[in-house]
């Protein structure tokens, strides 16, 4: 069980590499697709550790090799499961608040409609609350001219330009966030009351 809780650590701690130090390096996809294995390693070798227990303890004679039957036995075995918070929305508006209301920084990839829908939202909150909002990141070189003519065409005031940046690299993406960190804190030594209402 030891050895199980230990591999799933070690398994996170490469997501924390993976995370912090490998994005100057590597392609924002290819980050993503490692992160996600390790996630899934970690988490494997968390039910696997469970599962030992419960062998330690005589509640199952096997530990069963199918992803399946694991966390059904594991969800049969345990009786005080508990959820810290589960939030479920019942729209597309209520759900997109949530979303910028849990975030500390918004990366903003390619996407349709829904993604120009976020942006949309991100960009009018972080302008009515500017000084105390949450920056967002456009990531890809394709945003430079989708942002060339939303200003051009568009009534967009001067400050509104300086509430995000556009990545072309994950390094980028590291560095405009730590810059958008540094403003933040400055900002707050700046102005003792905050925005009243903050999302």
């Amino acid at each position: 069980m030891e050895e199980s809780l230990s591999n799933a650590r070690e398994e996170l701690k490469r997501v924390d590499h993976l995370i912090y130090v490998s994005l100057k390096y590597t392609r924002t996809c290819d980050i993503f697709k490692s992160i996600i294995q390790r996630l899934i390693d970690s988490l494997d070798n968390t039910l696997l550790a469970i599962l030992k227990k419960f062998e330690d303890e005589k509640k199952i004679y096997e530990i069963p090799s199918q992803p399946g039957v694991r966390c059904s036995t594991i969800r049969e075995h345990m009786t005080d499961e508990k959820v810290d918070e589960l939030i479920e929305c019942t729209d597309y508006v209520t759900r997109t608040l949530r979303l910028l209301e849990y975030g500390d920084c918004y990366i903003i990839f390619n996407g349709g409609t829904g993604t120009l829908s976020e942006l949309g939202m991100s960009w009018a909150l972080a302008r009515l609350y500017h000084g105390h909002s949450k920056p967002f990141i456009l990531y890809g070189g394709f945003w430079y001219p989708i942002m060339e003519e939303i200003t051009r065409l568009m009534k967009i005031r001067k400050e509104e330009l300086e509430l995000y940046r556009i990545a072309v690299e994950p390094s980028d993406v590291v560095k405009f966030i730590h810059e958008f960190e540094e403003a933040l804190v400055d900002n707050q030594h700046k102005h003792a009351n905050k925005a009243p209402f903050r999302i």
